[in-house]
């Protein structure tokens, strides 16, 4: 876990609350970071290739989407997780 950060990518209403304690605790322990980015609401094709056009990233990993596989038809540079699965970026 050496050099892990968590992103947390919720409402940080959700994270004062005692459900997190224990993943609290566990980050603290291995002295792993926390950073917070949060989205709300959802994205259309045409609005995903504004953004990506506009960073020009090295990798677009699809999350949180029903369709993980149809991010190809938008872009090139697509590395499709699991959930659950870690990866290095």
């Amino acid at each position: 876990m050496k050099g892990a950060t968590y992103i947390y990518s919720q409402w940080e209403g959700y994270w004062e609350r005692d459900s997190y304690n224990k993943l609290k605790e566990w980050l603290e322990r291995y002295a792993i970071p926390k950073i917070s980015i949060h989205t709300s609401g959802h994205a259309s094709p045409g609005d995903l290739k504004k953004i990506v056009t506009a960073i020009n990233p090295r990798k677009v990993v699809p999350i949180h989407t029903f369709f993980p596989e149809r991010y190809g038809e938008l872009f090139q540079n697509v590395e499709v997780h699991n959930d659950g699965e870690w990866w290095e970026v």
